[in-house]
């Protein structure tokens, strides 16, 4: 792809710029001593990035070798300066986050550059990334050792959102639960070389690193000369993974020169490198480089590249991770590696992770380790197997000047030590083994077998087909000759010999004579053939007439004793056989029975007879029914479910029919009444015997009837339903006993009404119901009445009676359902009331209220008359309540206004000024307020 071709050097432009920023910024730089190992402090390294200015160098004095810094008050953040920290060595100086925090935090546009030092137990917070770094400036490595950091999110040793460049390092034991669990890439530039990234975790993606696209910036990845090796993702990329949020996004990796394998993942997706799948997720080779499982790593071969996948995957054949020299760990080449002498033949790197030469042998090895001893494997040939004679004597020589050379047995016995050469004299059968080591150790092996091995059968000539010869008629005997075959072996016959020899006799039958042939080395060969010596004379039967008898008193069958027939041959060994039939004293069935006998000689021929055994049924089968049954009819049915027994029946022959000639068969239902069942039973030979049984079912059960329950009327004349009623069987008869049937006048109180039912087996039964009548209550209601328009009117029942009490309609009515409702209407209006006694029954009466629409004002009053009626104790204006906005005024003789009212709500009580006044004569206006005249007089007071 052309889009990538600007990365293809990348990491030499990296590596020749940053060469130039260290030289530059040591040349203004101050140095600063750290001589604590405290958090914080005087002399601390916190103390010491706070006093710093930007571009110094903070150092370690030589005191604090072999110590560790234990951060306990939060990360270390560089963040206004740019600062170098070198450390005393990798394997001198511990920076630690204790496993409460991450170590540091470079800050947006700043530079932070790490030499010689181990980074440990950085923890990033569960909302953040990074378990040791997290970087958004520049970040520089040089020989670190990131081991044990961990991040819930991102990164389990670094995060990177910047620039970082990463130098002769190692990450092992780093654990991200999210994605990249050494190195966690995005939004920036990540260049590692001569590192060695082994042993990380990630829950999710990218074991080792993760590089991964969240927005359209471009996260690129350069891995040169460096060993991804023995990291586990939780989902895809046990070693490597490109991935991203937006698969319009792109991610660029590339690897040159590097190992990638022994790494894994759980869904075995990219065990060794997970490209990602958008298109746009380019993983990139620039030669050279050692994947183990090339699957789904979307890397195409370059030049150089070794690459296996899940069915053939390429063993690195590295070490454990150990230090090999330098401060920092490494996997070590094994012998035989393929990543010997095979990486970058151009590098331009002089050194591998160790600082050691990277041109061992010429040639660069593949990873961030260079072998400095020749660790091939030696390769030598001993030949091919040989099978030759025994006691013979074999050289042979293995060996380069430098290695030194074993002979062996295959069970690792050491037949001779440290020479070139071996002599072997050849024995039964020898395997040899030379065992060649080089000056670095590593082994080489072959392996030759030397035998004495005869694996050739004798060979056997003229073997004779089968021959067939016939007895003489009277010995039964034949001397059978033939030519004897020969035999024959490419190193040496030691026996040939025969079980039988031309001119020997042979009885009738089939003879198989056998040649067999053994050489010196046990190896066999052998041919046979039949002789077959036949007799032509057949041999001769001859067979007993039929016999026929009939059947022993109560058995089917009889034993029958005869003398069987025996066949007769001209030579011995004829025998006679029964084929078919019985042995005589045998018992035989009533029946047909075929006797056949045969006679046969050793040569087949044959000879047969027969005869018949009959035997004749003359013996009648017996037949017993069961006795008559008496049964009661199932529960609601006019019939009966009867299983019985069936006839039994017995006979002298087996075979038995038995059938049913009439009635009904056993579990059938049986009608109420009689029913005849008669059976017959046949044997095979025709005999027959008879019976029969009655089944009588009879009704038993009662009809059902059921009265309906009390009937109450207020009425005289009540009507109500029949007995509900049923029975089993049909035909029933349903009487009045007691009491009146439905549509009677029925007396007042109680009266029970009996009903029987009876069906035509007899079977009764009887119900009972009460029929009580109850009285109408007796009300007596006022007559109807006048009132003025605003006047109340009590309504009144008079009743003996207990009653409920219910009017209609209830417009103006205090309570609809008293006694003795107020009636207050507006109208003139006819009230009825429903009374209803405690059993329901109801008696209807009505009123009728007229109100009058006009004004009636009384000419006098008697206020205080002490008549103890109350009655007229004040001026009553009659139809006044119409007009609420009327105006009422009283004057006395004198002129003087003593009562004024507006809307007449309370009737003047003859009082002025809280007193009562005298008798005498008053002068009234009443004025309606509707347009009219107003109303003038006078009213009496009379006391």
């Amino acid at each position: 792809m052309d889009i990538l071709n600007p990365f293809i050097c990348r990491y030499k432009q990296l590596t020749l710029v940053l060469l130039f920023q260290v030289a530059v910024l040591q040349i203004f730089a101050s140095t600063i001593t750290v001589t604590s190992k405290n958090d914080s402090g005087a002399g601390t390294l916190r103390e010491a990035i706070f006093n710093a200015n930007s571009g110094d160098i903070i150092e370690f004095s030589s005191s604090l070798t072999n110590d560790s810094i234990v951060l306990s008050s939060g990360l270390l953040m560089i963040s206004n300066k740019n600062l170098t920290i070198k450390g005393l060595g990798a394997d001198q100086l511990t920076i630690s986050g204790n496993a409460l925090q991450s170590i540091f935090e470079i800050a947006l546009g700043y530079k932070l550059q790490l030499e010689d030092l181990t980074l440990r137990n950085g923890k990033a917070s569960p909302s953040a990334s990074g378990g040791a770094i997290r970087n958004y400036g520049n970040l520089i490595i040089i020989r670190c050792f990131f081991i044990d950091n961990k991040a819930t999110q991102d990164g389990g040793a670094i995060c990177n959102f910047g620039d970082a460049s990463i130098y002769e390092s190692t990450f092992s034991f780093n654990k991200s639960d999210s994605n990249g669990g050494a190195i966690f890439n995005s939004e920036g530039t990540l260049q590692i070389i001569n590192s060695t990234i082994s042993h990380n975790y990630a829950g999710s993606l990218g074991g080792g690193i993760n590089n991964k696209s969240i927005s359209s910036i471009i996260p690129i990845t350069d891995v040169v000369s460096s060993t991804i090796a023995f990291n586990y993702a939780g989902d895809r990329g046990g070693g490597f993974a490109n991935s991203f949020i937006n698969y319009k996004d792109t991610v660029i990796t590339t690897f040159s020169s590097s190992i990638i394998a022994n790494n894994t993942c759980l869904k075995h997706y990219g065990d060794d490198i997970y490209r990602g799948l958008s298109s746009r997720c380019y993983m990139n080779s620039n030669g050279y480089n050692l994947l183990g499982n090339s699957d789904s790593s979307g890397l195409q071969g370059a030049t150089g590249d070794i690459v296996g996948n899940s069915s053939s995957q390429i063993d690195p054949l590295i070490g454990s991770l150990d230090f090999y020299g330098g401060s920092t760990m490494t996997h070590e080449l094994l012998c035989g590696s393929p990543a010997l002498d095979n990486g970058d033949p151009l590098t331009q790197l002089t050194t591998d992770q160790r600082s050691l030469a990277r041109d061992f042998n010429g040639t660069a090895d593949i990873g961030a380790f260079e072998s400095q001893e020749d660790l091939f494997i030696p390769h030598f040939d001993l030949g091919k197997d040989i099978d030759t004679c025994l006691g013979v004597v074999i050289l042979y020589i293995a060996g380069r000047p430098t290695d030194s050379v074993n002979w062996l047995k295959t069970d690792k016995t050491l037949l001779l030590a440290n020479s070139k050469s071996y002599s072997h004299i050849t024995g039964i059968k020898d395997s040899i083994v030379g065992e060649v080591i080089s000056e670095a150790g590593c082994r080489g092996y072959d392996t030759v077998v030397v035998s004495f091995f005869d694996n050739e059968k004798p060979l056997i000539s003229n073997c004779p087909s089968g021959i067939i010869s016939y007895a003489h008629s009277i010995t039964c005997k034949a001397i059978v000759s033939w030519a004897a075959p020969t035999a024959s072996d490419n190193c040496h016959l030691d026996t040939f010999y025969s079980n039988y020899q031309p001119g020997d006799t042979f009885t009738v039958g089939t003879h198989e004579v056998i040649y067999t042939a053994i050489d010196d080395a046990g190896e066999k060969a052998s041919c046979s053939f039949n002789i077959v010596v036949k007799d032509s004379v057949s041999p001769v039967i001859s067979c007993l007439s039929d016999i026929t008898t009939i059947n022993k008193a109560q058995l089917c069958g009889d034993t029958i004793t005869f003398i069987p027939p025996v066949g007769i041959d001209n030579c011995t060994g004829a025998s006679t056989q029964r084929v078919s039939g019985l042995d005589p004293g045998s018992f035989f069935n009533v029946g047909v029975t075929n006797e056949i006998y045969v006679v046969s000689d050793a040569s087949g021929n044959t000879d047969s007879c027969h005869f018949k055994v009959i035997i004749r049924d003359v013996e009648n089968p017996k037949i017993n029914c069961p006795n008559d049954t008496i049964i009661s009819n199932d529960s609601g049915m006019c019939e009966a479910i009867l299983t019985y027994d069936l006839p039994q029946v017995e006979d002298n022959c087996s075979g038995l029919k038995l059938t049913m000639l009439s009635g009904l068969a056993s579990g059938s239902s049986f009608p109420v009444g009689e029913t005849n069942v008669n059976y017959e039973v046949t044997d095979p030979s025709g005999n027959k015997a008879y019976c029969s049984f009655k089944v009588t079912v009879r009704d038993t059960e009662k009809p059902l009837i059921e009265c309906p329950g009390k009937v109450e009327s207020c009425d005289s004349i009540v009507n109500f339903n029949l007995p509900l009623h049923s029975d089993n069987c049909s035909s029933v008869n349903l009487s009045l006993l007691s009491g009146s049937p439905p549509g009677s006048a029925f007396s007042l109180g109680k009266t029970n009404n009996i009903y029987q039912l009876e069906d035509v087996a007899g079977n009764s039964a009887v119900c009972t119901f009460e029929v009580v009548v109850y009285p109408r209550p007796k009300i007596v209601l006022g007559d109807d009445t006048t009132i003025y328009f605003g006047d109340a009117v009590k309504l009144y029942v008079s009743t003996q009676d207990t009653v409920d009490f219910e009017w209609t309609p209830i417009e103006y009515l205090d309570d609809p359902y008293a006694q003795s409702p107020q009636a207050v209407p507006e109208v003139s209006i006819s009230y009825k009331v429903k009374a209803s006694s405690q059993y329901g029954c109801k008696t209807e009466d009505s009123i009728q209220i007229q109100v009058l629409f006009e004004i009636l004002i009384p000419t006098a009053f008697t206020p205080g008359n002490s008549d103890g009626l109350l009655k007229n104790e004040s001026w009553e204006l009659k139809g006044i309540k119409r007009f609420p906005d009327c105006h009422v005024s009283i004057y006395n003789a004198w002129g003087d206004k003593i009562f004024e009212s507006i809307g007449y709500q309370v009737a003047w009580d003859g009082g002025w000024k809280e007193k009562s006044l005298p008798t005498g004569t008053y002068y009234y206006i009443v004025d309606l307020k509707n347009g009219q005249k107003a109303f003038t007089g006078n009213v009496t007071i009379i006391r």
